[in-house]
């Protein structure tokens, strides 16, 4: 019985010597990925939000695009040149 409490004792202080410094490594790196995740996370959200904005801007564009292309297939150079101030127009609002 003594002989099986000296192993015992011996085995415990052995996982204890090389799970202890393990475990501070874990839990260490686990903290800096939480703390990158929350640095990160307000970030993100203005990425998700520029991306929203750049593809409205790309659907307007296509759509003056479109509006330009029947105007000149129409012809009517007056309706062009109001075409060009709304573009004008639309570009200083988005930079507001």
């Amino acid at each position: 019985m003594n002989s099986f409490m000296d192993e015992f004792i011996g085995l415990v202080a052995v996982v204890m010597v090389f799970s202890i410094p393990l475990l501070a490594i874990f839990l260490s790196y686990r903290s800096k990925m939480r703390k990158m995740e929350l640095n990160n996370g307000g970030k993100q959200e203005e990425i998700d939000q520029l991306k929203r904005q750049i593809g409205h801007l790309f659907q307007q564009q296509e759509l003056l695009e479109e509006r330009i292309a029947e105007l000149e297939s129409a012809g009517e150079k007056d309706k062009i040149a109001l075409s060009i101030e709304e573009l004008d127009i639309l570009r200083k609002a988005d930079k507001k």
